[in-house]
């Protein structure tokens, strides 16, 4: 069963992902130090539908941030394109999760990797 995402869904995610919480309280309860246990468990306890819009969210903040970035000095990219994509970021990493098989650790590894990319 395909949903088919509305046309406004990019322009709402990227409205969103500007009111980001970016210090979220949650993440106060996450496992501190090297506790596999805890780590596992979290995981096991996170569903990676939870992972999806995690990762769906840091991508939708730092496109936006790019966004504003690029707009300001009037640059372009190639990634740049005249119209936005009909599918939404949420659905189409959902899409890559469910053709790829994505594991759960995979989709915790992208979030890792992309918060090293952004603090490098």
């Amino acid at each position: 069963s395909r949903v088919e995402p509305s046309a406004q869904e990019p322009q709402a995610s990227v409205a969103k992902a500007k009111h980001v919480d970016h210090n979220p309280s949650h993440l106060d309860r996450a496992p501190r130090g090297g506790d596999a246990a805890s780590i596992r468990k979290e995981v096991g306890d996170t569903s990676a539908s939870q992972l999806v819009a995690a990762l769906a969210v840091v991508l939708t903040v730092h496109c936006a941030r790019n966004e504003h970035g690029c707009a300001s000095k009037g640059q372009s990219t190639p990634f740049h394109e005249a119209v936005e994509p009909e599918t939404g970021i949420r659905d189409y990493l959902a899409q890559i999760r469910r053709h790829m098989r994505c594991s759960k650790e995979c989709l915790i590894m992208a979030l890792v990797y992309l918060d090293r990319i952004v603090e490098a």
